[in-house]
């Protein structure tokens, strides 16, 4: 893979051959700044230019300026400032744009798609050089046409590419551990691991227990052939004499019918076991001081389930000033509002003046809307978050280490910015096979872990990490 200098200098000298001309199709969270520095660099020490750079909005524009002229290289900062104020380089938002008129320029640039109206590629046009970055495919067919008719999409522009990059990211993990206190829980996760120890005790492994369950078809064995065959091998036949008490203890245990029925419980008793450690409400006092101590900064919090989910906003809303809401599929249909709150009625039809309902993916629509525009802070999502999802965040919070890594997410996530580094944060229970699993984890080299959890606990065996669907 290459690093993410050599990606930038790949763009420039692709745009460079081409004869200055040319579009870039970016991955939402790939950075597009460095290579309009870049080429504005390379252009500005060649000779004297007149450039004018097109921007979706005012937000965009001020980061680009900042880019521009805060850099660690103090000559280059003084020479952008320069040119900015004596108006050599100019930048505009689109809308601006569609009012503003001109001769020619030496070199035309826009970023994003926003930024790409009838007028701009107007401009486009009649400028020397021209650079169109945008960051997912034209909707508009026509002005997709016309765009590239103008600036054609650069040939060997590969998104494996960006992707690879993306998966770049500079990642800052804490661990926080958290201690079970509650006596009950305690008590029911001892039941399950024993009863899941016994069992392996019985079949030897989970993939007899597997086979015990639904069979093997590839051979044409069946399940109950298995557990037939377990049961002779144990001692077991259904002639035994039931009055002899070690024969009772045989039945009881190798019976088909009970292993076929132990086979198929254990991996209930998995299930409810990974529940009670994913879901351990201790870890929402832990989610509730994160959002505290960062109460201005935005978050996502990740858990294994959307039931979970819902208790993360109901505890972030209740216990913290900030402002949480779902963004998963286990919501009820509520009374349809707004983004402002203003309830919403059907205006015609047989439910005229009704109250309209909203479903989970409307709310999740709403919700995501009210996040992009800062009126609520944190999202609370599940295990398998929509992959539509369209936001800027670079605070994590991962609620149990059966969910998936931070990685997979950057990966799965297309339309997520994370930004130039993600702050994770990942809860798990002490002596656990959370903590287990956390320290089995492979990371890439970008990943580092400020606080790596120790094991001061044992750690049954036979039980390990294991973790079900």
């Amino acid at each position: 893979m290459k690093n993410v200098e050599n990606f930038y200098e790949d763009c420039i000298e692709k745009w460079r051959i081409n004869l200055g001309k040319g579009t870039m199709i970016f991955d939402k969270k790939t950075d597009t700044f460095p290579v309009v520095l870049g080429i504005l660099q390379r252009l500005y020490n060649k000779s004297p230019t007149y450039a004018i750079i097109v921007v979706e909005n005012f937000k965009v524009r001020s980061r680009l300026i900042d880019y521009l002229t805060k850099t660690e290289d103090e000559e280059n900062n003084k020479e952008f400032q320069r040119l900015i104020k004596e108006k050599t380089l100019r930048i505009f938002t689109s809308d601006f744009m569609n009012t503003y008129h001109f001769e020619s320029t030496g070199l035309f640039v826009t970023i994003g798609n926003e930024s790409v109206t009838d007028a701009t590629l107007e401009f486009l046009r009649r400028s020397k050089f021209r650079l169109t970055i945008l960051t997912d495919y034209l909707k508009d067919n026509d002005l997709r046409l016309k765009l590239y008719e103008v600036n054609n999409v650069l040939e060997g522009f590969d998104q494996n590419e960006i992707n690879n990059l993306r998966m770049t990211t500079p990642v800052e993990e804490i661990q926080i551990p958290v201690e079970i206190d509650s006596e009950s829980v305690k008590e029911e996760l001892e039941k399950c691991d024993k009863y899941i120890t016994q069992s392996i005790n019985i079949f030897g492994s989970f993939d007899i227990i597997q086979q015990c369950r639904v069979g093997n078809p590839t051979i044409n064995i069946s399940a109950e052939q298995y557990c037939n065959q377990i049961a002779l091998d144990n001692g077991w036949n259904d002639t035994m004499d039931m009055t002899v008490p070690i024969n009772v203890q045989i039945d009881e245990m190798y019976n088909p019918c009970r292993l076929r029925e132990r086979a198929s419980m254990v991996y209930d008793v998995i299930r409810r076991r990974s529940q009670l450690l994913s879901d351990y409400e201790g870890k929402l006092i832990e989610v509730v001081n994160l959002i505290r101590e960062h109460k201005d900064e935005k978050f996502i919090v990740i858990s294994k389930r959307g039931e979970f989910a819902v208790k993360v906003t109901e505890y972030i809303n209740k216990y913290t000033t900030s402002s949480c809401a779902d963004y998963h599929e286990k919501l009820d249909n509520i009374p349809a509002v707004d983004i402002n709150g203003n309830e919403l009625y059907y205006k015609s039809g047989v439910n005229a003046g009704k109250r309209r309902m909203m479903g989970a993916q409307a709310q999740k629509t709403l919700n995501e809307t009210k996040f992009n525009f800062d009126m609520v802070n944190v999202l609370s999502l599940s295990n398998a978050p929509d992959k539509s999802l369209n936001i800027n965040v670079s605070n994590v919070i991962i609620t149990s280490p059966q969910c998936d890594t931070i990685e997979q997410y950057i990966y799965r996530l297309n339309n997520v910015n994370f930004g130039e580094s993600i702050k994770l944060y990942t809860l798990y229970i002490k002596g656990s096979g959370e903590q287990k699993s956390l320290l089995n984890r492979e990371i890439s080299a970008n990943h580092k872990i400020v606080n790596n959890c120790e094991i001061k606990a044992d750690f049954d065996e036979n039980v390990g990490a294991i973790f079900v669907e």
